[in-house]
């Protein structure tokens, strides 16, 4: 039987029959062999299953119907505690229709329409598991009551997603896999705005018929964990206790969690591990069961609780774009005690030990629970690749050095030496992009660029008042929104300034200036900015963007305002005329980023510089200015406004009425100005413009 043998019927997934009696030998028990409908059958100390010759299907099939019509003996071929394939039979008429297909294919030869006895054999116990895990939902709160170990072991996985993922009021959470509804109580009561999704439409009820009975509000669907009904970015966290492991393909569901995520958002996940405690016990069994069964893994059921290893885990994670920030270990009580009398006592023994280790060694926990982020960049493996010139030539360097050793001299005020100046820089400057460092950052500057380039290499600094103003606002922790990000010169700011535990939120749709705001996000290696090439306005959808070649700092969905405000003296100096392009770009409302703003996602700093659009960029942030006590950095340029359809008194009105008082940035009083003010220093010229700092 031993050597012919390459597929066992058994009802154990666990224990194969193969192990038993290779113990059996190895210690000189005796096996006995038996014929069960034509089948051999070996019998080890109460240990027994149904053998089958190498590739004989139709010997499968008497194997699996002999099993299927006789329940009572399946379960008496089970051991106390491992019946978990009787679960399969349970679900009779899905066994039912199993059976029948076998006995056509053994009568008549005819193969099932998916063309593979075995793929068909898969989709039925698919329709087993749904029934299975509907069942246990309705007798989950039961079975936990008269099973200690399941209880502490739910407890455990409960505590381990509460400290993992934290969540916060306003917080939207994707629950993958929702079961009875458990964790649905736990992240509600946190208030969170949950949603939960299961496989079957019977799990699902169970979980509303509980939230509902404790006055809880959350919403429930039926769905494929492989094909989420949501767009992409919908949710601030995603959620999946103990699931993974019972999905074919679960690396498609991993990706599928991924993109359902916002940039920066967070997952938390429990799953067995392979290599905990328990993972080695069986992982022992394992290795002898494959010297004598060498196809294993035609154990219909075993795709339907695959253990994963922790590099297994990271790497599935990875690959669906999320990556594992923390890890921890739980349930550390090997499973062959919890049904004696010492699993009492055990307890006792091990947690406060589990967690003291839970972070320190989480290999060894039978369960594996991590929190993995989503990057801030989504295709951070198809980051733009720069055209980088290896150094400046030595004539602009030697340039560059004279400058630097002459500034603060008041050179700069002799007659005709500043146009002689730009006049010079313009003959000698690079031709590509170069890596320089700009306010404590590192900043792949494009000296094609002739709106930035020529501030950052003159001073080191792009308007010095108002970047010390900047620096003086931002604080670790906050959330800082630039709009109009360009390269990201205010963006890598904050960053430093904003920490770990802020976040940047960078909008920028000009491509050119997008990639290098990503390429300079990753040179530092900051995780805290999260860009998005897209432009703010009032409404969502496609608008089309005027851009000046020559000057990517003064981009605008208004053709008239693309003037560049360069300085006269650099265009008296012979600089570039503007090179008109327009792109189509998506655009996008901030109260549509920041679904649901207020206690979702906190806004402590506005940044914006849209050349005349900031009136629309207001439009469409009711909800985030209204809901945060937030600061403002701004344009206001009545000119380029009207352009773009806006009043520039009424949006200085509105403004006011959402409580901001206003100062001039720039200007050495402190105090606030009044709007007659501001609208008499910028008149209605093309040029009058001024830069606001507003705070409530």
């Amino acid at each position: 039987i031993l050597s012919t043998a390459e597929f066992y019927i058994h009802p154990s997934t666990r224990e194969a029959l193969s192990i038993a009696i290779l113990e059996a030998m190895v210690m000189g028990k005796a096996v006995v062999a038996n014929k069960v409908g034509g089948i051999p059958e070996a019998v080890v100390e109460g240990e027994t299953g149904l053998l089958v010759p190498p590739k004989d299907t139709e010997a499968m099939a008497r194997a699996i119907i002999e099993l299927l019509q006789s329940p009572p003996r399946a379960r008496e071929m089970g051991e106390k505690g491992r019946q978990r394939v009787l679960d399969y039979f349970s679900a009779e008429r899905s066994a039912r229709g199993l059976e029948k297909i076998y006995e056509q294919f053994i009568v008549a030869k005819i193969l099932p329409r998916e063309g593979s006895l075995d793929e068909e054999a898969r989709r039925l116990i698919t329709c087993w598991v749904k029934e299975i895990y509907a069942r246990n939902a309705q007798q989950r709160e039961k079975t936990l009551a008269s099973t200690p170990f399941w209880a502490h072991e739910s407890e455990a996985e409960q505590r381990a997603l509460l400290e993992l993922l934290r969540p916060a009021g306003g917080e939207k959470i994707l629950e993958v896999g929702c079961g009875s509804g458990r964790d649905a109580i736990l992240f509600t009561s946190k208030g969170a705005r949950y949603v939960g999704l299961d496989y079957d439409y019977r799990t699902v009820n169970v979980a509303r018929t509980r939230l509902v009975k404790e006055n809880i509000r959350g919403i429930f669907l039926v769905a494929d964990a492989t094909r989420l009904p949501f767009k992409d970015c919908s949710f601030d966290t995603v959620s999946c206790s103990e699931v993974i492991e019972h999905i074919p393909g679960y690396e498609k569901a991993l990706k599928e969690m991924g993109r359902v995520l916002k940039p920066g958002g967070k997952a938390g996940l429990t799953t067995p591990n392979r290599h905990g405690v328990n993972g080695m016990v069986e992982g022992l069994k394992t290795l002898m069961h494959r010297t004598i069964n060498r196809v294993a893994t035609l154990d219909s059921f075993d795709p339907y609780d695959k253990w994963k290893t922790r590099g297994e885990l990271k790497l599935a994670l990875r690959e669906g774009g999320l990556e594992v920030k923390e890890e921890m270990g739980i349930n550390f009580i090997p499973d062959f005690l919890k049904s004696s009398s010492l699993w009492e006592i055990m307890v006792k023994i091990v947690e406060p030990v589990e967690d003291k280790i839970k972070r320190k060694l989480p290999g060894l926990g039978n369960t594996i629970a991590v929190l993995a982020e989503k990057g801030p960049l989504e295709n951070a493996d198809k980051a733009p690749t720069l055209n980088v010139l290896p150094k400046e030539n030595l004539t602009f360097l030697l340039f560059r050095k004279l400058k630097e050793a002459l500034s603060g001299k008041g050179i700069g005020k002799i007659p005709g030496v500043l146009p002689l100046y730009w006049f010079i820089y313009t003959k000698l400057k690079p031709d590509g992009v170069i890596l320089m460092e700009v306010q404590g950052s590192k900043m792949y500057v494009d000296y094609r660029d002739e709106g930035l380039a020529p501030y950052l290499f003159s001073t080191g600094v792009y308007g010095r008042q108002d970047t010390e103003l900047f620096k003086e606002q931002i604080r670790p922790g906050m959330v800082v929104v630039d709009v109009g990000a360009n390269i990201g010169y205010y963006a890598l700011i904050a960053a430093k300034l904003v920490g770990n535990e802020g976040k940047v939120y960078a909008f920028e749709p000009v491509s050119n200036n997008y990639d290098l705001l990503v390429a300079n996000i990753k040179v530092n290696g900051y995780t805290n900015i999260i860009p998005i090439p897209k432009a703010v306005s009032n409404k969502c959808g496609k608008a089309l963007l005027f851009i000046n070649k020559v000057n990517l700092t003064t981009p605008s969905l208004s053709q008239d305002n693309v003037t560049g405000h360069i300085s006269t003296d650099i265009m008296s100096a012979g600089l570039s005329t503007p090179s008109l392009s327009r792109d189509e770009v998506e655009t996008i409302t901030l109260d549509k980023f920041f679904e649901g703003a207020v206690g979702v996602e906190k806004v402590d700093f506005l940044k914006m510089d849209v050349e005349g659009y900031e009136g629309l960029v207001i439009e469409g942030a009711e909800k985030v200015l209204k809901g945060n006590n937030l600061k403002i950095f701004m344009e206001f340029w009545p000119y380029g406004l009207k352009n773009a359809g806006t009043d520039s008194l009424k949006l200085l009105h509105r403004l006011q009425d959402y409580g901001f008082k206003m100062k001039l940035m720039g200007n050495s009083s402190t105090g606030y100005v009044e709007i007659r003010k501001i609208i008499e220093i910028c008149g209605s010229k093309p040029d009058g413009h001024v830069n606001l700092f507003l705070e409530k």
